[in-house]
């Protein structure tokens, strides 16, 4: 009783000093710097739309939702409560999820002396702990959920619903509904991968006989669900938009911003990727076939993980993404390893065929590391300084918002002073602009443009700027990613601008007004059609009229499918045919917003041929258009369009 005692108490202050070791070996207090730029300004929008009190799921429409500093970190803002509260939350969840998998561990090495396991077994231990030590906090939300995995394990294959249990299964119970719904608020993918987790539990549940642990599951989880939404200052009543509108951007996104393969110096990565399926395939039907539901149930629950890690690493597949994706497996490998090591019944052949999946993409985490880190480059040097003393965090702040201010060319005076008590947006995505020059941003729903995958998310910004909250100032730049048209970004939005704002002259920016007085377009049909995809379509030459196009494309059902899986090989491209010049204009193209409206009068080179188009003067140059896709076999061979216009005389102008 005495040794079982010490070796609780070993175990304990191993946990305890390891952990605190870990914490601040890697530092995870991550207060970044604003910085200009697409990532940057994004991670700068989510800090600054909660310090206006905007609600996430009516206001913002992202993937990340209120919690969303907990995957990325704290952005140095200049508001210090903010600040210290987030930080605290911060740190205190990652040392809580790394004492749970240290703790995990302890108990694996104090269970028996070190020379009662076998070689095997000792290098997995070795390699779980280097595991957690060297990587852990590089992937720390994915940690949050592949416990929670340990935990179901637990519930359904461990714990009986008898009174001498019912403390630990309470605790389960509890602990996993706080890890799922943590990771749901963080961001809206990973309420996914959390409630596909409870989804499996369900039936693993269900094969226990286990009826009642279903019920605690769902009921514990909602509960701390609207919690956690309640308690980081939301409305109860915004927490179905926050559902539909992440459903709709993860449903979108594969297909915007999937990238054509470069995998160059990532074969070896590849070379893991198919050794982990392969090996894992084969373990999950060896443990099937011989009913060992058991083993099998611990390599099926991590599925849902290692599918969302692979689509979030391979869709966009570049090497940022790619090298994530690797790090994402630390978890899932230190999940295998522990109930590797704990299943005695296994022989050395069979440890040894798993013990494979776990040391082959350890090889790619180590080699892809460097790549990985360079993403941390804007860490606010010395954060403790920030935290504890409001002065210095606000003079840090006025030197960020100075810094800023040089990256990009400077806003013209008469705006600035134009602008003092008015709101402002800003078109694609410089968010960091107008936090530099402190203008009171009032953001669409999805306020940055390319994230705008769908008809439904295009529309609830076009609809922003005809509202009550539309801003009365919009400062728009002509950029876009990956090659795309910046006009098809967000067709809708583009429509809506034309329609309720007008124009200053083009400088660096272009700079548009709300008008006092609306007036809708009258829209007139022109005309329709079906053609095959790749044929050429005539643009309608009508002067002194915007003219409209909608594209329908379809994909065939095994097109959709693997669209789901993974995403299809060739992106969609649209060749321009435009007046005057000998070859097309070639760009990527986002099938999901064809049928949006887009704007095929005049092609747009420059912020000064989206001025005359507001004016509106101009003259059409696009003659024709062409959709081409250079692997046919997913998508059906025919495309309807169609046309409409509006006349330049429906625009009303404030005198």
């Amino acid at each position: 009783m005495k040794e079982n005692k010490k070796i609780t108490l070993n175990r304990k202050w191993f946990t305890v000093i390891l952990s605190i070791l870990i914490f601040f070996i890697h530092n995870p207090l991550y207060i970044l710097e604003p910085l200009a730029g697409l990532d940057h300004s994004w991670a700068l929008g989510l800090e600054w739309a909660k310090l206006k009190g905007l609600s996430f799921g009516r206001d913002i429409a992202f993937t990340y939702g209120p919690l969303h500093f907990l995957a990325y970190g704290m952005v140095s803002i200049g508001d210090h409560s903010l600040l210290l509260w987030e930080s605290l939350i911060y740190c205190i969840t990652h040392i809580v999820i790394i004492f749970m998998y240290v703790y995990q561990f302890a108990g694996l090495l104090y269970k028996k002396r070190w020379g009662d396991y076998s070689l095997t077994d000792r290098i997995l231990l070795i390699l779980g702990l280097f595991l957690i030590i060297a990587f852990l906090s590089f992937a720390f939300i994915e940690s949050i959920l592949v416990f929670s995995c340990f935990l179901f394990v637990r519930l359904v294959f461990h714990i009986d619903l008898s009174k001498s249990n019912k403390k630990q299964y309470l605790l389960n119970i509890l602990l996993n509904a706080i890890l799922l719904s943590l990771a749901g608020m963080t961001k809206f993918n990973y309420t996914i991968e959390a409630l596909t987790l409870i989804g499996i539990a369900v039936f693993g549940l269900i094969y226990q006989r286990k009826i009642l642990f279903i019920v605690y599951i769902l009921s514990t989880f909602i509960i701390f669900t609207i919690g956690f939404w309640l308690l980081s200052g939301q409305s109860l009543s915004t927490l179905p938009d926050y559902y539909i509108y992440g459903s709709e951007i993860v449903s979108g996104y594969t297909e915007a911003m999937k990238f054509q393969n470069t995998y160059g110096g990532f074969r070896h990565e590849l070379f893991s990727l198919f050794v982990l399926l392969f090996v894992g395939s084969l373990s999950f039907l060896f443990f099937f076939v011989k009913k060992d539901f058991y083993h099998a149930f611990i390599l099926f629950i991590l599925l849902p993980l290692l599918f969302m890690a692979f689509k979030g690493g391979f869709v966009r597949a570049d090497d940022g993404h790619r090298c994530y994706f690797f790090l994402q497996l630390v978890p899932c490998l230190i999940f295998l390893i522990e109930f590797l090591v704990e299943s005695v019944p296994f022989s050395y052949k069979k440890i040894w065929k798993i013990f494979v999946i776990c040391v082959i993409p350890v090889t790619s985490i180590i080699l892809s590391r460097e790549e990985f880190t360079r993403g941390f480059s804007n860490t606010v040097e010395y954060p403790l300084q920030s935290l504890l003393s409001a002065d210095i965090n606000t003079k840090r702040v006025d030197r960020y918002k100075d810094s800023l201010r040089t990256s990009y060319d400077p806003l013209p005076a008469t705006f600035l002073q134009q602008a003092k008590g008015k709101t402002v947006d800003i078109i694609p995505w410089d968010i960091a602009l107008l936090y530099a020059y402190d203008l009171n941003w009032s953001p669409r729903p999805v306020f940055q443009s390319y994230s705008a995958y769908t008809s439904f998310l295009d529309s609830i910004n076009a609809q922003h700027f005809k509202g009550d909250k539309a801003p009365d100032n919009v400062i728009y730049l002509y950029n876009s990613i990956d090659d795309r048209y910046p006009l098809f970004d967000e067709p809708m939005v583009f429509r809506s601008l034309l329609e309720n704002y007008e124009v200053q002259s083009p400088d660096n920016y272009l700079i548009l007004q709300r008008r006092q007085r609306q007036k809708n377009y009258q829209y007139t049909f022109i005309s329709e059609g079906v053609c095959p995809i790749g044929a050429t379509i005539n643009i309608p030459q009508l002067e002194g009229q915007h003219i409209y196009c909608n594209i329908n494309i379809q994909k065939k059902l095994y097109g959709k499918l693997l669209t789901v899986l993974y995403k299809l090989p060739e992106p969609v491209r649209i060749y321009f045919y435009v007046k005057d010049r000998p070859k097309p204009i070639i760009h990527r193209f986002i099938p999901n917003l064809g049928t949006d409206g887009l704007f095929v009068s005049k092609y747009v080179f420059n912020l000064s041929d989206i001025y005359h188009i507001f004016e509106p003067n101009y003259e059409q140059d696009i003659e024709k258009i062409e959709i081409h896709i250079d692997n046919m076999f997913f998508y059906e061979q025919k495309m309807r369009y169609e046309f409409y216009s509006a006349p330049f005389s429906n625009i009303v102008r404030d005198k």
